[in-house]
């Protein structure tokens, strides 16, 4: 049942995959990027792109030149020092990937080949393991405001399984 990777469409795989990335980048900057840095307490972050850099010493500075909280706040030196915008990028890409190719296992697996069977199959799974997901990771006490973090977040989760198996019954 489950021997199906000789029949996936890895080309269907790459393109939801970059579609996930693209439409997440922008429903969580453009669509959603207040609501989202609200549920998440970094409403009143620094102009610009928001992100942080932890530098060399130990200080985390805004992006736009300005400290976090207008102070410098020596960080612990073992974080990374990795500028974070590679990471919001491509970590999202990979996790993207993941959900993208175990998709298309259980798609193949279950044989759907309908519109209807994979908007069906995608509502599934972007409601019942993505959504409900994010909404359980949300609901814990580093999150300001979980119902409206759950609610932005969850709502890209389930339209991924929806665009995720649109992509795949399109190209299989």
């Amino acid at each position: 049942m489950f021997n199906v990777i000789q029949e996936i469409n890895w080309m269907a795989v790459v393109l939801g995959t970059l579609a996930l990335s693209l439409v997440g980048g922008l429903w969580f900057t453009v669509i959603w990027g207040k609501a989202y840095a609200f549920a998440l307490g970094k409403e009143n972050a620094p102009s610009g792109n928001g992100l942080a850099v932890l530098y060399e010493d130990g200080i985390v500075t805004a992006v736009n030149g300005r400290n976090i909280n207008d102070t410098k706040q020596p960080m612990n030196p073992s974080v990374s020092k990795e500028k974070p915008a590679l990471r919001f990028i491509l970590g999202p890409l990979v996790c993207g990937l993941v959900t993208t190719v175990a998709m298309a296992v259980l798609f193949y697996a279950f044989d759907i080949e309908s519109f209807t069977d994979a908007l069906l199959f995608g509502g599934i799974v972007g409601a019942g393991l993505l959504a409900s997901t994010t909404v359980n990771t949300g609901i814990n006490p580093n999150i300001p405001r979980p119902l409206l973090y759950g609610l932005v977040s969850g709502s890209y989760f389930f339209l991924s399984g929806l665009i995720v198996s649109i992509i795949l019954v399109a190209m299989s």
